[in-house]
């Protein structure tokens, strides 16, 4: 008998090992069904007269398969099924096992997953800490205690706690006596929670380690190549790269991550996750086809082996944002209603569901059901108070609480709940400062202010105009700001090792940007050397990216600025003078919302026209101004001048001579000086300049920096390389300007160097570069200005950078940047222009003059011949642009008929004009 029941067993043994095989391929049916045959054969319980250690076989063995159980349970997404049969076999473990073992460890495990997906947050993390504390006490594997700290890690992840999440995977990774493969995973690990927390820089560091160790132990035989480790590997680069917004990076990791999983994984969840990766990112980047039958694919894998795996939750919140963006309102609701209907615990899941509750809601909202779309936020808002106050997500939910409150006209409650979700972004932007990707990062939060622009006019209460101002100064420079307020840390205070890192960093970047400039001059080739130089320079940023990690984890934390983030409009007045308006535009989804702001006046309003319709006829106005020799844009800037101009200028004192232009978005491009008053011209009766902000002006505008020593200092590059045109004005440009500054200094044609400009451009007061600029809107620090070559110099690249200029320490009280389109950059939601004018400002320059697009030779070299003498009298850089450009279209009509000869100059100030004045 009982060498029968010890058959039994063996049975119990098989029929596991084929389940076991079974879950390997992700057959997760069939393997629940061999468990279940084996506890059949369990449930019959030992031979009557079986002595202690056959009962305590077959007790093991009991709790073993219910665990299995439980754990099949999990991955079919049914917690509660899953609950019931692994609580049952950790009461038979904690009966064999009263002092702990392993498998009461793997146990408590099982049930801290159990709970972190029935939403018992804090029981989990209970759980699963004493799993921790039973792996150390009874002397476990360094493997199976990083097994427990791992899905500790997780599940304080899933419950907000970023910091515990960290600390955890952290401690994971630090044990000793780690195999190589455990320590490339545990790696992936940390970086999925870094990328949690918005640590970009640092995820990538450790994701650009695990990929490193990978390929070394592909290399020496540890692991086969194109293994599951690899995959996973490339797949974690992926969305790194995707969250800071390098989608062409991130398509490359994520399709070889793909190819990989169909090859060691095909037809398994691990592929469907992979496919909904995929599939985000290309939702994202507008190629919804193939989004479509990745999702749907992805799908078909979910419900063949886990309909009811939190998998399913997210590809289907996914396809639901295919459809909505389709406007199919209707085809989203059914998608996101079959999932969660699908998911009886949905209301008390975890974060996965609060992505699908939003979903549906403006799917609801889009039917215009705004108490069934009001349900669905609540359902989210719920999911998120039991996780945490600050978890990202609650962004989000404030919004469309924010949106659902407006749509009712509870103007109050609106506002209240876009001031919470402000709140929210404004804390992880604390928490993310110094990350690369920044501002993509926060550009799904800008719809929040931008909201709270539009319900706080709507309500019009007094004071409602200085909270819609702080909004919008709240989307416009920040990382420029941040630079600012860094400016005066020298490099030399770096430690030694971080300043070598430094040097290594601006090679890179040359070697970046020249890498780029050629691939786009070949950008419609397809041939051997376009291909090649793609590689190259995908190399080149990979390496670039693990080099800025390396340089940020030997940088000291940052502390919190304890000043708000933002100036208030009262501030903005303070530094105004008599003479002075600050004009303000922000354009939201639907209008445009200015402020007229003097020193001793203030008024908000909204624009009458749509701001769809300014935008479309702005871009058709640069259109026109960019051509040569086409029409000019007539019609455009006179609708420009009536629809953005008039209402500022009712509002004006007969003493305000002087405009500030702080516009966000493509407003910035609004060539202001040309539009016209009456008979004439903006310029004509106003001097006008830009700031990037109000607050840059109020914070930085009158930081003393000790001016150079060298008056003028010019530089002409006459004759570029790389197949740009001569410049034939460019050098008695420089020489003529450089003759009224007694001391000035010049570097012209062959001494037009990058290293001769970064040597002497430190010490001038008065900087002039005439040269052709380069813009790459794709990474806009790969723009810069092409100088001479020096062929004496090791390094001749004659290309001066913006990541080299930002390095610079200028004293420059004005740089002229006489270049064609070098006031344009990189429009960032959320942030604003990137391009020249950040570079030059956050590298210490007070003022630039630059260009909205190109300018013939002759007409720039008069204009700066105008320009120069107006300085010497005294003039603010502002004041001599305006008295040039006047003087220019008076002296010579013939040579500026067109708006494009001259419209195209402007001039970008930082310094406020009441310090100016007191100065």
């Amino acid at each position: 008998m009982i060498r029968a029941r010890s058959r039994h067993l063996d049975r119990v043994a098989e029929l596991s090992g084929q389940a076991t095989s079974r879950l390997d391929r992700y057959e997760i049916d069939q393997a629940r069904e061999l468990y279940r045959d084996a506890m059949h054969i369990l449930e019959s319980g030992p031979p009557r007269f079986a002595n202690e250690a056959v009962r305590l076989m077959w007790a093991v063995h009991r709790a073993g398969v219910r665990l299995a159980l439980g754990r099949v349970e999990i991955v079919l997404g049914r917690p509660q099924a899953a609950r019931v049969q692994v609580e049952s076999a950790l009461r038979q473990y904690e009966a064999l096992f009263p002092d702990g073992s392993e498998a009461v460890a793997d146990a408590l495990t099982a049930l801290g997953a159990v709970l972190e997906a029935t939403g018992e947050f804090a029981d989990a993390d209970a759980r699963l800490q004493r799993a921790v504390r039973i792996t150390r006490a009874i002397g476990a594997g360094p493997e199976r205690v990083a097994q427990a700290l791992t899905a500790l890690s997780l599940t304080r992840q899933s419950m907000g706690d970023i910091d515990g999440a960290l600390a955890a995977a952290r401690e994971a990774l630090e044990l000793p006596g780690l195999t190589r493969t455990a320590v490339a995973g545990l790696r992936g690990n940390l970086a999925f929670h870094h990328l949690g927390a918005g640590h970009l820089a640092e995820a990538l560091r450790l994701c650009q380690g695990q990929w490193a160790d990978v390929e070394a132990m592909e290399r020496d035989g540890t692991i086969p190549g194109n293994t599951l480790l690899a995959a996973l590997c490339r797949g974690n680069l992926g969305e790194v790269y995707a969250q800071m917004g390098q989608y062409e990076s991130a398509a490359g990791h994520r399709a070889a991550a793909l190819g990989m999983m169909r090859t060691a994984v095909p037809d398994s969840m691990m592929l469907a996750g992979a496919l909904s990766n995929h599939a985000a990112m290309l939702l994202r980047t507008g190629d919804h086809e193939t989004a479509e039958a990745e999702l749907r694919e992805a799908l078909t894998i979910c419900r063949t082996h886990a309909p009811r795996a939190p998998l399913s939750v997210v590809l289907s919140q996914h396809l639901a944002h295919l459809w909505l963006a389709r406007d199919e309102p209707d085809r989203a609701l059914a998608t996101i209603r079959e999932t969660i209907s699908g998911h009886p615990d949905g209301a008390r899941g975890g974060r996965q569901f609060i992505a699908a509750y939003l979903v549906a809601a403006a799917a609801y909202a889009a039917m215009d059901d705004l108490d069934r779309a009001a349900l669905m936020v609540r359902y989210a808002e719920q999911i998120c108070d039991r996780i945490s106050p600050w978890l990202a997500e609650r962004t989000g939910v404030h919004t469309a609480l924010g949106d659902l409150a407006a749509g009712r006209g509870d103007l109050d409650g609106a506002i209240r709940e876009y001031r919470s979700a402000i709140a929210v972004s404004e804390r992880h932007r604390l928490g993310a400062a110094d990350e690369p990707g920044l501002e993509t990062f926060f550009a799904e939060s800008t719809e929040a202010y931008r909201s709270l622009i539009e319900v706080t006019f709507r309500r019009g209460r007094d004071g409602d105009d200085a909270l819609a101002f702080e909004a919008a100064e709240g989307i416009r420079a920040r990382t420029l700001a941040d630079l600012l307020a860094r400016r005066g840390t020298a490099a030399q205070t770096l430690p030694p090792p971080v300043r070598a890192l430094r040097e290594r960093e601006t090679r890179l970047y040359r070697r970046a940007a020249t890498l780029a400039r050629n691939v786009a001059a070949l950008s419609c080739q397809e041939d051997a050397l376009a291909t090649a130089l793609r590689g190259r320079l995908a190399e080149t940023e990979q390496a670039l990216e693990r080099l800025r990690a390396e340089i940020r984890s030997g940088l000291p934390p940052r502390l919190p600025d304890p000043e708000s983030p933002v100036c208030s409009m009262r501030d903005a007045q303070d530094r105004l003078d008599e003479r002075t308006a600050l004009v303000i535009y922000e354009a939201t989804g639907e209008s445009v919302f200015l402020w007229v702001l003097t020193a001793s006046s203030r008024a908000f309003r909204r624009l009458g026209t749509p701001s769809a319709t300014v935008l479309h006829t702005l871009d058709a106005a640069i259109t026109a101004l960019r051509a040569r020799g086409g029409p000019e844009p007539a019609e455009e800037l006179r609708r420009l001048a009536e629809w953005l101009l008039e209402p500022v200028l009712a509002r004006l004192s007969p003493g305000i001579t002087q405009l500030v232009f702080s516009a966000g978005g493509r407003l910035a491009y609004v060539p202001f000086a040309a539009l016209p008053v009456g008979t004439g011209r903006l310029v004509d009766d106003f001097v006008t300049w830009s700031v990037p902000s109000a607050t840059t002006m109020v914070r930085f505008g009158a930081a003393a920096r000790p001016g150079g020593r060298t008056p003028f200092a010019g530089f002409a590059a006459e004759r570029p390389s790389g197949g740009y045109a001569d410049l034939p004005a460019a050098r008695d440009e420089v020489e003529e300007a450089a003759a009224l500054f007694p001391g000035a200094r010049t570097f012209v044609g062959p001494g037009a160097t990058a290293a001769a400009f970064r040597a002497h451009s430190g010490d001038a007061r008065l900087l002039h570069i005439a040269a052709h600029a380069s813009i790459d809107e794709r990474q806009p620090l790969y723009s810069g200005i092409l100088l001479s070559p020096d062929p004496d110099a090791q390094d001749n690249d004659p290309f001066l950078s913006l990541h080299d200029i930002i390095g610079l320490d200028l004293r420059a009280d004005l740089v002229v940047c006489a270049a064609c389109d070098s006031a344009h950059g990189q429009l960032r939601d959320g942030e604003g222009l990137v391009g020249f004018s950040r570079a030059f400002l956050a590298a210490g320059a007070s003022a630039l003059v630059l260009s909205l697009w190109p300018v013939q030779d002759a007409c720039s070299q008069h204009v700066m011949d105008l320009l120069y003498p107006a300085l010497r009298a005294g003039l603010s850089p502002a004041e001599a642009l305006a008295t040039a450009l006047r003087a220019a279209r008076a002296s010579s009509p013939v040579l500026f008929e067109r708006l494009s000869s001259w419209s195209g100059f402007i001039v970008v100030n930082t310094v406020a004009p009441a310090d100016r004045r007191r100065s």
